[in-house]
């Protein structure tokens, strides 16, 4: 009962969340954020690259502010070719194709702090 309980109660302020922080904090909060994020982000190698995990941030606003997620990926191409029917009559076959197909060719972030991260398992629940 109290796990739902709990559940509850912040699906009812979840929507208000950032507000309602900006109103109890009277706006520090955005100070504190900054603070954590800058610690966190210190604590990071030389390079600017590592590994920070944001847990229970609410709203995830925490780790937008360590790197923006945008990217572009190309996931996948596929080129065809059908073979038409008077090369390969001689052959003695009724049908030739030939497929070349690619995955992840390519990944580009917004962000070089994501760079080995794949976004799309991080938002389907992957850490």
């Amino acid at each position: 009962m109290a796990k739902e309980h709990v559940h509850g109660v912040f699906q009812s302020v979840a929507s208000q969340y950032d507000a309602a922080n900006d109103r109890i904090s009277l706006g520090m909060h955005h100070i504190w954020k900054k603070a954590l994020v800058d610690a966190a982000l210190a604590s990071c190698p030389a390079d600017g690259v590592g590994r920070v995990l944001d847990v229970c941030c609410g709203t995830g606003d925490i780790t937008e502010r360590i790197a923006k997620g945008n990217f572009i990926r190309l996931k996948e191409i596929t080129l065809s070719y059908d073979f038409p029917k008077k090369l390969i009559d001689p052959l003695r076959i009724s049908a030739l194709s030939l497929r070349l197909q690619a995955t992840n060719l390519c990944l580009l972030y917004a962000d070089k702090k994501l760079n080995g991260q794949d976004p799309e398992f991080c938002n389907a629940g992957g850490v």
